[in-house]
């Protein structure tokens, strides 16, 4: 019983919370600049260049959406459903493991379903800091030339996708 009570505990705060602590704070409400904020940082096209754990259709030749996340964060896996309807409407989506173990990565995978074009595992955060992004959930949006047009903090939901008008935004890059 004990168990559960925790089990219960854990996934209501993670569900409310989400691995992000701003997340809480902002949903229901505007996103302020701190989590929709639109950039226009060069990327090095180069730091693509890794072994991916997973590619099921290759690296995006025109804009995507870069998506850190893991198996571990609550937040996470509550997008992740979202994230496939997105990828089922051609959106298309790298997925950045972060600080995760690559078995429970591919089985969160395997699960869930897959949105991700290619699934790289970034256990040391390099791919992350290059990004400028070090919690999860954490959306990056790069355009066709490298560059990292906005970020959204706290993940993609479908009234986030919608009241920010990210499907037009995205669309128009």
């Amino acid at each position: 019983m004990r168990v559960l009570l925790f089990l219960v505990a854990v996934l209501t705060l993670g569900l409310a919370g989400g691995c992000n602590k701003q997340s809480a704070q902002i949903d229901g409400v505007d996103l302020p600049k701190s989590v929709f904020k639109p950039s226009n940082k060069q990327l090095s096209p180069a730091m693509w260049d890794l072994q991916p754990l997973l590619d099921t259709g290759g690296m995006p030749q025109d804009k995507f959406i870069a998506v850190l996340w893991a198996s571990w964060c609550l937040s996470c896996m509550a997008e992740h459903k979202y994230l496939v309807q997105l990828a089922e409407q051609g959106i298309p989506m790298v997925g950045i493991s972060f600080k995760d173990k690559s078995v429970a990565a591919l089985q969160a995978l395997d699960l869930l379903g897959n949105p991700f074009r290619v699934q790289f595992a970034d256990k040391e955060s390099k791919l992350a800091t290059q990004l400028g992004g070090n919690t999860t959930p954490h959306a990056f949006v790069i355009d066709a030339k490298h560059r990292l047009r906005a970020t959204v903090i706290g993940g993609i939901n479908q009234r986030r996708w919608e009241e920010k008008g990210l499907g037009e935004w995205f669309a128009n890059l």
